[in-house]
């Protein structure tokens, strides 16, 4: 699912997530604990059982989704970011969507070589009803090949 780059990056990830797990064992029940939930200065082997309680190798469920979903995120962020910004800049509006004049500026952006037929072909897709109205949500789903190949032929 992943590639081996950022397999070990999760990898790391879930390593830390379960390094700083709470402990099982309450520093209040360790030995050395007096009544009144004072803890004595010094307790021979007090640190060798806290650390043999914190974690215990595994991770809740919860943190382990929330680890994946949380690089995803940040995956997406990263290969969208430049995409944002070409968005942003012609929305000449600043209201968040473009209109065709503006959307194909930034077709054109992306790929001077398109021609016009595509481009058509591309408003029609994104744009069906001619609203004018077209969502950065909207634009990626419109531009997804050309935002992959984009990517692929940078990193080449």
């Amino acid at each position: 699912m992943y590639n081996h780059e950022d397999g070990l990056a999760i990898m790391v990830l879930v390593e830390e997530c379960i390094h700083f797990q709470p402990s099982l064992i309450s520093p209040l029940n360790m030995p050395g604990a007096d009544t009144r939930g004072r803890r004595r200065v010094s307790v021979v082997g007090e640190q060798s059982m806290m650390t043999k309680a914190v974690g215990g190798g595994r991770v809740p469920f919860e943190d382990f989704l929330k680890i994946l979903l949380d690089f995803q995120l940040a995956g997406h962020e990263k290969f969208l970011s430049k995409f944002r910004r070409l968005f942003r800049e012609v929305d000449t509006d600043k209201n968040g969507v473009v209109n065709e004049p503006e959307f194909r500026d930034m077709v054109l952006r992306m790929d001077p070589n398109k021609n016009m037929v595509s481009l058509d072909r591309m408003m029609q897709m994104v744009d069906p009803y001619n609203n004018q109205h077209i969502t950065f949500s909207e634009a990626v789903g419109a531009l997804s090949a050309e935002l992959v190949s984009m990517m692929t032929a940078k990193r080449s």
